[in-house]
C-alpha cells in the first residue's frame, strides 16, 4: 500500500476529536477555546513531520537522485562518483635546434585554461613534440588540433606559441551528474559482480572514466575466447565517439580488475550515419529545434552497436516535440539498420513544411 501523506485539516479534526473524547462527557467547548488553538498547531508540526516521511519514501532506495541519500548507498556498494579528468594530449615546439624546455612549464589557451609540460622536451632540430595535461579537471579542457597555447615564461629560443597537434587534447570530463552515478549504482545493485560476465565488462567501462556514458559487451567478439567492449561518450565529444585518452583509461581500469586470461578489446564503434528529411506542421524554428531534441535523445537511448531503431520510434520521438501538429520522415528503415559493431550517428536533418 502506498504511502499517503494526511491533509493538514484532517490531522486537526484527529487531534481535536481525541481531545474530545478525553474530556467529561456532556463538558461543552467555547467557539475560541484554547484546546481549538493547540489542536491548529499541533497539526501544523505533525504535518511537517509527515512530509519528511514521504520524502523519505521517495528517496531512501537506491535509485534516489538525492546526493546525499544516494552517497550512503554508493559507499555501501562501492560505486563512488567519479570526478572530473583533466585533458591531455600533445603540442608542437618550434625553436633553436637544441633547445629545452623543461617539465612543468605552463601554457595558456586563448580563454585562460593553463596546461603543464609533463615531461622535458629537447628539441635535436628545430621542432619536437612534448605532452600537455590540463591543471584543472573538466570537458572545457579539451582542444581541437590546431589550437594554439602560448608560454606563461617566454624562454629564449623558444616560440613563445605552442601548437596543439593530432589528435588534440582530450580526455577532459566534467565531474559525473547525479543521473549517470545513479544509473551505475543501480546497474551494480541488479547485475552483482560475477568474475568477468558480460554485465561486470559494462561496468567497468562506465567506472573508468566519467566521459563513459554507454557501453556494451559483445562476447565471442573478434573471435572464441575474446570479447568487446563497445563505448560511448554523448555529450563530451562532439559525436559521442570516445577519444584515445578514454578508451585507454578504461582499457586500464579493466585489465586491473578482467580475469587474468581474459582476452578483451575496448573499441569505439563503427558509425553508420543516418541523414533524415522532416516535413513539419507547423516548419518554424522553434518546432525544429523541438523536433531536433528528440530525435538526439532518440539516438542516444535507443543506438547501440548492431541495433536498428524501428522507424515507428522515430515517428513517436517527432509527435512528442512541443508544437509539432503533424509530419512525415523521409527514411528507409535500411537506413536505420547498422551493421555488425555499428552504431547509428543521427546526421544532416533537413527541413520542409507540410
Amino acid at each position: 500500500m502506498p504511502f499517503e501523506r494526511p491533509h493538514i485539516a484532517q490531522i486537526k479534526a484527529r487531534i481535536e476529536a481525541d481531545v474530545d473524547g478525553r474530556l467529561i462527557a456532556g463538558d461543552p467547548r467555547l467557539r475560541r477555546d484554547l484546546i481549538r488553538i493547540l489542536g491548529q498547531m499541533e497539526a501544523g508540526v505533525a504535518h511537517g513531520l509527515y512530509g519528511n516521511l514521504e520524502w523519505l519514501a521517495k528517496n531512501l532506495l537506491p535509485n534516489t537522485k538525492d546526493p546525499d541519500i544516494l552517497k550512503i548507498w554508493a559507499d555501501h556498494y562501492g560505486v563512488p562518483r567519479l570526478g572530473a579528468t583533466r585533458a591531455e594530449g600533445p603540442v608542437g615546439i618550434i625553436g633553436t635546434p637544441g633547445f629545452t624546455l623543461l617539465a612543468g612549464e605552463v601554457v595558456q589557451s586563448a580563454d585562460g585554461k593553463q596546461y603543464e609540460l609533463l615531461e622535458e622536451v629537447t628539441g635535436l632540430g628545430p621542432y619536437a613534440e612534448g605532452t600537455v595535461r590540463a591543471l584543472e579537471g573538466g570537458a572545457d579542457g579539451n582542444l581541437a588540433d590546431g589550437e594554439t597555447l602560448t608560454l606563461l615564461d617566454p624562454q629564449p629560443g623558444i616560440q613563445s606559441e605552442l601548437v596543439v597537434v593530432a589528435p588534440g587534447l582530450s580526455g577532459g570530463a566534467d565531474i559525473e551528474t547525479i543521473n549517470a552515478w545513479s544509473e551505475r549504482l543501480v546497474e551494480r545493485v541488479q547485475n552483482p559482480p560475477q568474475g568477468g560476465s558480460a554485465s561486470d565488462y559494462r561496468r567497468w567501462a562506465r567506472d573508468a572514466h566519467p566521459a563513459v556514458t554507454h557501453a556494451w559487451t559483445a562476447p565471442t567478439t573478434p573471435g572464441p575466447g575474446q570479447v568487446t567492449v563497445y563505448i560511448m561518450t554523448y555529450g563530451n565529444t562532439e559525436d559521442g565517439l570516445p577519444s584515445a585518452t578514454v578508451l585507454d583509461a578504461v582499457e586500464a581500469y579493466i585489465a586491473e580488475r578482467a580475469p587474468v586470461t581474459a582476452n578483451f578489446f575496448i573499441n569505439a564503434p563503427g558509425t553508420k550515419v543516418v541523414p533524415i528529411t522532416v516535413l513539419l506542421n507547423p516548419n518554424t524554428t522553434e518546432v525544429q529545434n523541438a523536433v531536433r531534441s528528440e530525435i538526439e535523445d532518440l539516438f542516444q537511448r535507443e543506438a547501440e552497436p548492431g541495433g536498428a531503431i524501428p522507424l515507428s520510434h522515430l515517428n513517436e520521438a517527432i509527435s512528442l516535440a512541443p508544437g509539432e501538429y503533424d509530419h512525415t520522415v523521409d527514411v528507409d528503415q535500411a537506413d536505420l539498420t547498422p551493421g555488425a559493431g555499428e552504431i547509428l550517428i543521427l546526421g544532416d536533418l533537413t527541413w520542409g513544411g507540410l
